[in-house]
């Protein structure tokens, strides 16, 4: 689950924190504001790196299709981590205890993520693994870029949005 940063300062710098992750800017760099904002983008296209390059380990080693394997990472796993945890982002739980917070799962740019931009990853992998199999078809290149236009604005607005609320 994607959790948006929080800012904290001391003496030796600013912290950029998520619940497990912290990294140290330091001041005085030209604007350690616009680093801590972009934070989240730069987690996030390394988590889809790490996955892809897992998904090719499973393929290259194991023969598990890249396409299934990439389906299970980034549609399953925080499909299932979030369907598993649900109940703390309920009014009363622990991520939620006075009922204030809208859970990510509720808006519309977090389904675009993981539908749409995630969608079209997993669906361009089994057109890859296709192509080297049966030869190319420009079909599933075609769902892929719909998917993109459709999901990537919602998500980046989305972002944008909650970025602004949290800053």
């Amino acid at each position: 689950m994607y959790h948006q940063p929080s800012l904290s300062g001391n003496r030796e710098g600013l912290h950029v924190s998520t619940k497990s992750v912290q990294v140290p800017i330091a001041f005085g760099s030209r604007s350690s504001q616009a680093l801590a904002s972009m934070f989240p983008i730069r987690h996030y296209i390394s988590v889809l790196g790490i996955m892809i390059v897992l998904a090719t380990v499973a393929r290259l080693f194991w023969t598990i299709p890249s396409g299934v394997s990439l389906l299970v990472l980034l549609i399953g796993w925080p499909l299932v981590g979030t369907m598993l945890t649900i109940d703390d982002d309920l009014p009363g739980g622990w991520s939620n205890p006075d009922g204030t917070l809208v859970p990510e799962w509720k808006m519309p740019w977090w389904w675009a993520d993981l539908m749409l931009v995630r969608g079209a990853i997993v669906v361009a992998a089994f057109a890859i693994e296709g192509a080297l199999v049966n030869g190319f078809s420009l079909y599933p290149w075609i769902v892929v870029a719909l998917m993109v236009i459709a999901g990537l604005p919602v998500f980046i607005k989305g972002v944008r949005e909650e970025a602004a609320r949290a800053g």
